[in-house]
Order: C-alpha cells, then structure tokens, then sequence
C-alpha cells in the first residue's frame, strides 16, 4: 500500500509527543485501538504494524510445515 501522508505531532503529557496514524493504513494492516506497533528508528523512522508482522511469520510456518 503506497501512502504519503502529512502528520502534525502535538503534546500528550509533559514528556511525550505523539502523532495520529492514517485511518487507511491502519484498517490495512488489521490495527484496532489496543495493538500494538513496532518503531524502528535509524537514519529514518519507520512504524510497522507488529500484529501484521506475526501474521506474516505464521503464514510462512504453515507454508514451511
């Protein structure tokens, strides 16, 4: 899923920021408010969808099996 979005981040407490994840996106990837995301952070940030991931690795398992 190609996707360019413009994001603001705004404060949510003293210590933290925070930033609205697209809805399409979201739905994409199966989230619901509760799961959880990886953020993998090096020259560029990147939010992946961590119950997407294990999904993947189960589908290969069974494929594998």
């Amino acid at each position: 899923m190609g996707l360019l979005v413009e994001r603001t981040i705004f404060r949510t407490g003293e210590a933290s920021l925070a930033v609205t994840l697209p809805i399409a996106w979201a739905r994409h990837e199966g989230l619901r408010p509760g799961n959880k995301v990886e953020i993998i952070i090096n020259d560029d940030l990147v939010i992946r969808a961590k119950a997407r991931v294990k999904n993947r690795d189960k589908e290969k398992m069974s494929i594998h099996k």
